[in-house]
């Protein structure tokens, strides 16, 4: 028995010293892994992905995926992204493909019953395309510099054109950096064979800020500039072209003269005017839904009391010309000024806003689709 006793603490304590010994794991010099599209790694988070990607997809889709860039402990310098162009078995090859870094923001407060805590998150997509000199480091896509254990989250962009063949397409992403060993990453896109609508057949309408996103740009959101115009505009097809559509589409919006007649060749720099505009929106980027720019104090101080009479006018040709450009079923109002009423009040204010626009007489009975979103457990009111 005490032979034995001795024989297994001599073997523990062999391998507790082989175990002491042991070389530490290797550390890559530059290590790539593709990660779920909802997943998120802080900074200089160990990073837990797989070797490849597989992404499905109809046609006419857009389907992306995303993966982390880790530095080594001697960081990593010049740090570059590319893709191979996806091919089929016949060498057909799918090439709509966007490539973004995803800059980091430092996030103070999270999100209500969020999982992640105070601290910097991935956020802003830069697009690698953007790769001016002229651009800062901290906005440019790539090149980019590494410190030792450091993360750069990188998202793909994969659009299927309508006419694809289905079938599997594979491509390689490269991640290369001065004096380091390109790391390769396998793609493999599989196509189905069915195609989805040009038309999202859900509507949406995503609030957005242009004053918002024109401060960050450096520039003042008039509509008198055309590089302005252009940024907004390059925001809004983003939107449109992942089927979701934007809130107010304000250069496809008509001013009114003192009479409550709508301007439609109002012209926007760079653009064009509101009507041709309209087209772009509804027609070549197939919006799901268009909201009007009407508020409770735009383009009429007073359109419930004495503005009533031209509010109505200019609310009358609004609704036919949007409905000649879009079908009336792709036509709301805003609903940012008598958004989620909770009061007896509110209640009564948003009545009357109905009846603003029942009055409103439109073509073939239709009438002004008017919308308000309720909040919950509001049914005493």
């Amino acid at each position: 028995m005490v032979s034995t006793l001795k024989y297994w603490y001599c073997y523990v304590l062999l391998v507790l010293g082989l175990s002491a010994c042991s070389p530490e794991p290797l550390v890559p010099d530059l290590q790539v892994k593709a990660i779920g599209v909802l997943e998120r790694f802080a900074p200089f988070e160990p990073v837990v992905g797989t070797d490849s990607v597989a992404i499905f997809a109809a046609r006419n889709e857009y389907e992306g995926f995303q993966f982390v860039i880790t530095a080594g402990r001697a960081g990593a310098v010049n740090v570059q992204v590319s893709l191979s162009p996806l091919r089929n078995a016949a060498g057909e090859v799918i090439d709509g493909v966007a490539i973004f870094r995803e800059r980091y923001v430092k996030v103070s407060t999270p999100s209500p019953h969020s999982p992640y805590a105070p601290q910097s998150w991935p956020d802003i997509l830069l697009p690698a395309a953007n790769n001016s000199p002229d651009v800062r480091s901290a906005y440019r896509a790539f090149p980019q510099n590494l410190s030792a254990g450091e993360n750069v989250p990188v998202w793909v962009d994969v659009h299927v054109p309508a006419e694809t063949k289905p079938g599997v397409y594979s491509g390689t992403v490269t991640v290369s950096a001065d004096g380091l060993a390109p790391v390769e990453l396998p793609v493999q896109l599989t196509v189905w064979n069915f195609t989805l609508p040009a038309r999202s057949p859900l509507r949406t309408v995503f609030g957005t800020n242009g004053y918002r996103v024109a401060e960050i740009y450096g520039f003042e959101r008039t509509g008198e500039s055309a590089a302005d115009n252009r940024l907004i505009r390059a925001y809004n097809d983003f939107m449109l072209d992942h089927y979701l559509s934007p809130e107010s589409l304000w250069d496809a919006s008509p001013e009114a003269d003192a009479d409550g007649k709508p301007d439609f060749q109002r012209e926007f720099a760079g653009l064009g005017t509101v009507t041709e505009n309209m087209r772009h929106y509804m027609q070549d980027k197939h919006a799901s839904a268009y909201t009007y720019v009407f508020a409770d104090s735009y383009p009429f101080a007073d359109p419930l009391g004495k503005d009533r009479a031209k509010a109505q006018r200019f609310m009358r040709e609004y609704a036919g010309w949007c409905a000649a450009h879009a079908g009336a079923e792709r036509c709301y109002t805003d609903p940012s000024f008598v958004d989620e009423p909770d009061t007896r009040e509110a209640y009564a204010y948003a009545r009357h806003w109905g009846e603003f626009f029942d009055a409103v007489p439109l073509p073939n009975g239709e009438k002004i689709r008017y919308q308000v979103s309720e909040p919950p457990l509001n049914e005493d009111l």
